[in-house]
């Protein structure tokens, strides 16, 4: 008889599984919101690394213009 009673849902116990649930999204939260700061990390330091690049290509082309020039007159 007391078997019969155990296998019943009860308030307390919806009530400790929306808690977790709760608790699970607000942990997925979390997680997505740190992904989502280290990824916008990454990407200021690929564009300041590209910006480097393209800024010692154009000093790289404009050094060549002058010895270049310097050479051909």
């Amino acid at each position: 008889m007391l078997k019969a009673f155990s296998n019943k849902k009860t308030v307390d116990g919806v009530l400790a599984a929306f808690a977790q649930t709760i608790a699970d999204l607000e942990t997925v939260q979390r997680e997505q919101q740190a992904s989502a700061e280290a990824a916008e990390q990454a990407r200021i330091e690929a564009e300041a690394r590209r910006d480097a690049h393209e800024a010692e290509s154009r000093r790289a082309r404009a050094v060549a213009d002058q010895i270049k020039n310097l050479i051909l007159g």
